[in-house]
This record gives C-alpha cells, sequence and structure tokens, in this order.
C-alpha cells in the first residue's frame, strides 16, 4: 500500500488513531495470545543462552519452542543478540508492564468486591466504612473473595467457614439462622471458643423460642441448653452496624442489606488477615459496649 493510500485509509477511519500502530498491536497479541509464546517471552526475562535448556525447562518440543519464537521475533519482540535471545526495547517494556499488572490481576475479585459496594443502596457512611474494611492493598494476596448475590450462598459458606473453625468465631449478627446455629453448635462441641454479638434483645430472645419449639427432640434440646451455658460461648447484645463472622482471625463474611426495605442485597466471603483484623477491631469495640445476654437471661 503506498503512502497515499496509507493517509486515504486514515482518514477514512472513524477515530483519532493510528491504524498501523493497531495493526502492529493486533500482532502482537495475536503473538502473545498463545500459551507456548507467551511462556517462551516471560522465560526470555533474562535472556535465553540455551535453547536447549529454554525447551527442557518449558516443557516443549522443539518444533513448538522453535515456531512461536519466530512469532515473537517476527513482531519484534525478541531478538537474538550475541547468540542469545533477549528481550527488545518494546519487549522489555510490555513485560515489565505484564508484571506491574500481575497483582491487580490476580487480585480482581477484590477490584469486583469494590465495586460492588460502589454501587451497593447504601449510605455513603456505611459505605465508607465499608470501604476502610477492605482498604487493603491488592498486593497483599488474599487467598481467597468470593461475592454471593443469594442469601443462600452466603449462609452455605458460612456454615463451611465456621465448620473449618479451630480455634475462635466471632458472630456480629442481626438475627438468628438455625443452619448457623447447628454449625456453632458442633464447632463449640469441639472446643471451638465463640462470642457473638446479637442485635436486639426482643429479636434474640424470639428466635430462641421459635429454636426451642423446633427441638423436638430432648436431646437436642440439652444440647441447645448446654450451649448457651458453655464458658466457650459468650454473647453480648447491642447495635451493630451489619452482620459479619469472623473465624480463626483469617476468614470473614459479611452481609450488605438495602437499608430501606432491610433486604438482602449480597454479602462476601474474603480470606485476609488484614480485613479479618479490621471486622476483629469493629467487634472487640461494639462488644465493649453491649449487654451480657447470659446475665440477663439468667443462664450465666
Amino acid at each position: 500500500m503506498t503512502s497515499i493510500q496509507d493517509a486515504e485509509q486514515l482518514a477514512d477511519f472513524p477515530l483519532d488513531v493510528s491504524m498501523k500502530a493497531f495493526t502492529d498491536l493486533v500482532k502482537i497479541l495475536n503473538a502473545l495470545g498463545n500459551e507456548d509464546a507467551l511462556a517462551i517471552f516471560i522465560y526470555a526475562k533474562d535472556g535465553i543462552s540455551s535453547s536447549k535448556e529454554a525447551i527442557t525447562s518449558l516443557g516443549l518440543t522443539q518444533k513448538r519452542f522453535y515456531s512461536r519464537l519466530k512469532d515473537l521475533l517476527d513482531t519484534n519482540l525478541i531478538e537474538k543478540v550475541e547468540g542469545e535471545y533477549k528481550h527488545t526495547a518494546l519487549g522489555k517494556i510490555l513485560c515489565d508492564l505484564g508484571l506491574s499488572m500481575e497483582d491487580l490481576l490476580l487480585n480482581k475479585d477484590k477490584l469486583a468486591l469494590m465495586n460492588q459496594l460502589n454501587r451497593a443502596n447504601i449510605s455513603d457512611k456505611e459505605r465508607n466504612e465499608l470501604m476502610q474494611v477492605f482498604s487493603f492493598d491488592v498486593a497483599s494476596q488474599s487467598k481467597e473473595t468470593r461475592i454471593f448475590f443469594t442469601f443462600n450462598e452466603l449462609v452455605s459458606e458460612t456454615g463451611k467457614m465456621i465448620d473449618s473453625a479451630q480455634e475462635e468465631i466471632l458472630m456480629a449478627t442481626q438475627y438468628i439462622d438455625q443452619r448457623v446455629i447447628d454449625k456453632g453448635l458442633k464447632a463449640l462441641n469441639r472446643g471451638v471458643h465463640i462470642r457473638a454479638i446479637a442485635a436486639q434483645a426482643e429479636q434474640l430472645s424470639q428466635a430462641i423460642k421459635i429454636i426451642f419449639s423446633l427441638l423436638t427432640n430432648p436431646k437436642q434440646i440439652s444440647f441447645f441448653t448446654d450451649f448457651l451455658k458453655s464458658p466457650d460461648f459468650k454473647v453480648r447484645m447491642a447495635s451493630i452496624p451489619y452482620t459479619f463472622f469472623v473465624v480463626d482471625n483469617k476468614m470473614s463474611v459479611l452481609e450488605i442489606k438495602d437499608p430501606m426495605t432491610d433486604n438482602y442485597q449480597f454479602g462476601f466471603y474474603i480470606e485476609n488477615e488484614s480485613v479479618a483484623k479490621k471486622l476483629t477491631t469493629i467487634f472487640d469495640s461494639v462488644w465493649e459496649i453491649g449487654v451480657d445476654l447470659k446475665e440477663k437471661i439468667k443462664l450465666k
């Protein structure tokens, strides 16, 4: 294509960009879109002085290695200098850019979590408080973060988390769910310490009545009574901003409600010690001003 034709094509293009640059970019993305080529490209970060060693380390055949290496050479990402394959200036920039984004890409679930908070139908005060809880560095390598859009999914995940508890469970809850109580009973029986904050005494008292009406088996009633009397279980009443659980200072679940309707919006599971620590700090500050429920209902 002549320079005149180039100019005509660029003039017809609706955006103020260089078609040639984008054509080159497409070629680069196509080259790096192959897993073998990408592995070779990253391996070449410190240079490839021995193709044989590279082939062995990457687990490639000679055909696959040299075929993809050619793609990288053709797109000017790698060049051969004095018998060694190295990144070109362009290749080095792209490699450094990719490595700098590694933590961001590995933590995309955390970014999705923050995005959900931005869109949540909650007050600015609540949003700011939650942002503070989740304001950990994305490079902190949280082991896992998940978002649940149904209440049952969140309860199920909470149950799994309680099942894995080994030392301590913190519960700050605005209601009682029978499924969570069952898991808590089993954890307490394993020797796990539990501290719970109930939002309102009236709600908790009513929930206990409902639970006792459902427990027709005398053994179950006895077990539940022992649960309340156990020295490993402590419960207080206080006003809490939202329902959340912390297990063993590393795993947390948190529920977000619509402040107008009090309906469930979504919830989070986060395995991150920084987040667990922040939620524990909130829990402890509320715990200090709470009223001892066992003493109130004469079970202490």
